[in-house]
Formats: C-alpha cells, structure tokens, sequence
C-alpha cells in the first residue's frame, strides 16, 4: 500500500487501508468471522469510493460477512474477486445499499454454504453487470434465496443484474408526543415529492412549519410538494409544530435620567419550533391601541417621557407576542439638555460662502465648544 492512507488497520490476518481518494484496498490472508463483532470499516463507511481485494482473502468455516459492504452510498467501483468465499454461510445484506454501483466482480464467490443471502443486493437498483462463477448459487445451501437477481450463462462465468430493486421507505412522524408515523415508500432512481401534512393540528395555536429529519428541527428542513431528485437512503421526517413566541413576565424598570438607556431587563422567550426571533422594544404614552412605537434598545428618551409605558415584542415566522407593559421613570439629568437642538441659517444652499449651524436651547452655564 503506496498510497496517503486516512486509515489502516487489520481484518483478522489482513491488512486493510483507505486512502485519501476513498479507496479501500484489502490485502490477502484470512479475515474473521463477522458474527459478534463490527464491521472493520464501519466509521468509514460514507468515505468508500473504490474497494479492491490484493490477493487471496479467506475465512473460516461457518464466517459471517453479513452487511460487510452495507451503506457505502458513494461506492462506484468494486473487484472482489480475490475473495474465496468457501464455508461462509451468512451473507444477508453484504451489499445493500450501494446505489451508484454498476458493475461487480464476485466470480470467486463460493455461496453453496450459506443459509442466509437475504437482502444480498437489496437497493441496488443500478447495479446492472455482476459477473458470477460457478460456485455462486442463488439458493445458497438450499435453504435461503438470492431472488433479486436476473442470470444469464456466459462460458465459464455468469452475468447478473438486479431486478425487482426496493425503493427507499420515507417515515413521517407526527411528533407530538405520541407514537404515529405514515410510511410511504419510493420508487428507485424517481423523484420524489414530499407529501403534505396528513395528521391534525395537536394544539389550538400551534402552525406546520414542514418535515425535518430531526424531531427538535435542527436537521435538514423539507417543505410538503418539495420534489427530490431521488431518495437513496430510508429517511424519517418529523412534523414541525410552531407557536408564536411565549415571553416570560417583564420586571418593573428602575429608575434611570435621560442620558441613560432604558435599564430594560429581558424577560425569557420560548420559541416552540422556531428558534428565529426578533425583538425590538415599543414605547406609549398611555397604552391605547395605535399609541405604541417601535424604538432601539438603546434609544435616549427624554424626561418628557416619564410615566410612560413601555413592553416588549418578539417575533418568529408565526407571528408576535407582547410582553406585559411596564411604567417609564424617568428624571431629569443635573443638567436637562432635553431642549437642546440644531438651528441653522434660513438659506443653506451651496454659494461658495460659509454657512453656519449652532446649538439652541443650552441650559444656563452650559456652552458649546
């Protein structure tokens, strides 16, 4: 192995290593049973793009390589070849799911030993070119069934191809604290379009955001009628129920002078379903509806201001909630600048001639520099 291998370790007597293109190379000698134990390559499983055997791999009478190869999604080419498969008698689901797979050398496999090949090819719906020898039976030892497989005789060898390939099954969980879920099941290589809510609403104001595939929404988000490409891999979307923000009770305000900023404290929000929220703070005079305004957290309010009201709106995409309103108190600075203001000359436009602005309203031993 000359390669930049991400990893190397040993199957039994064999060195195996993936390198850093996605290659698993296997190298001969004899490997163990599965049975009882962890797929050699199981956390690598997603990064496999190529698997070759380098020489003679063997096992022992009665091995196990059930889900040997199971889930490599990205695997596209594969020479098993060197594999003598003599007295393995499980080999249930060794290949399910390589979806991009289409052409598989296995012609030294030797099946008549196993009792269990179910799934052997299950969700391989492109794998269209498998080359067999003459020890590869599709009944095992008699006892189990290889039937998704079409044979041809070629000389010496087989030719095979999939049939009859299971799409994917797509589960949609109601998620509302009990156990309810639809399945629906996809056709390989199709689009798929996602279905619209088929549960009712569990809560009075509660809305359907979409399906995630994590139940708290922080998975990846799907709108109902949004259409996919395929689906090649068994997927479970959970139904994402959503409120209007629910704002926890606001304390009275202390006491501040203008100049200062609202020592506003903020209240606790939960946001069911939707962790996108905004706030601002609102301001009015007496309370009455159309009184309120929208200000800053930071915004300066004058003395004038004082035994106002002021609350708290939040926001998310299912609409807004107010905070109870609490009453402004606001006393005047040691000096009151609340009157100060810009005054300019009457005619401002550009002459070429200077033009002069000033401070007015400066309380008494206050002046501008």
């Amino acid at each position: 192995m000359e390669k930049n291998f991400i990893k190397v370790d040993k199957w039994g007597e064999c060195l195996w290593g993936i390198d850093e293109t996605g290659r698993l190379f296997i190298n001969g000698g004899q490997a163990e049973s599965l049975e009882g134990r962890s797929i050699p390559w199981e956390s690598y499983r997603g990064l496999i793009t190529e698997a070759a055997v380098i020489g003679e791999v063997t096992f022992p009478e009665g091995a196990s390589l059930a889900e040997l190869f199971k889930g490599c999604k990205g695997l596209e080419a594969a020479d098993l070849s060197g594999m003598d498969t003599t007295g393995v008698t499980d080999m249930h689901s060794m290949f399910e799911g390589w979806i991009r797979l289409r052409e598989l050398d296995i012609s030294s496999f030797d099946t008549r030993s196993c009792t269990d090949m179910n799934r052997m090819f299950a969700k391989c719906a492109r794998l269209t070119d498998i080359l067999l020898g003459e020890n590869f039976s599709l009944k095992g030892d008699g006892t189990t069934s290889c039937d998704r497989l079409a044979v041809k005789e070629a000389g010496k060898y087989k030719r095979a191809r999939v049939i009859s390939a299971e799409g994917c099954i797509v589960r949609y969980h109601e998620n509302a604290g009990r156990e309810a879920s639809v399945e629906r099941k996809s056709v390989p290589d199709f689009r798929y379009v996602i279905e619209n809510l088929m549960y009712d609403v569990p809560g009075e104001n509660l809305v359907f955001l979409g399906w995630n595939t994590e139940a708290d929404g922080t998975g990846r988000m799907f709108k109902p009628e949004q259409e996919l490409n395929s689906i090649d891999e068994d997927l479970d979307l959970y139904a994402i129920w959503a409120s209007a923000p629910e704002i926890g009770e606001v304390r009275p305000v202390d006491e501040f002078a203008y100049g200062q900023p609202i020592p506003f404290e903020l209240p606790e929000i939960v946001s069911a379903g939707d962790p996108n929220v905004t706030g601002f703070l609102e301001i009015s005079p007496d309370g009455e509806d159309g009184t309120w305004k929208a200000i800053s957290h930071n915004t300066i309010l004058p003395a004038t201001c004082d035994g106002w009201l002021v609350r708290l709106c939040a926001a998310n995409s299912v609409g807004k909630s107010y905070s109870n309103p609490v009453t402004l108190h606001i006393k005047k600075a040691a000096k009151d600048m609340s009157g100060v203001r810009w005054s300019e000359e009457p005619d401002m436009t550009y002459d070429g001639s200077a033009k002069h602005v000033w401070l007015e309203g400066l309380p008494a031993g206050v002046t501008a520099e």
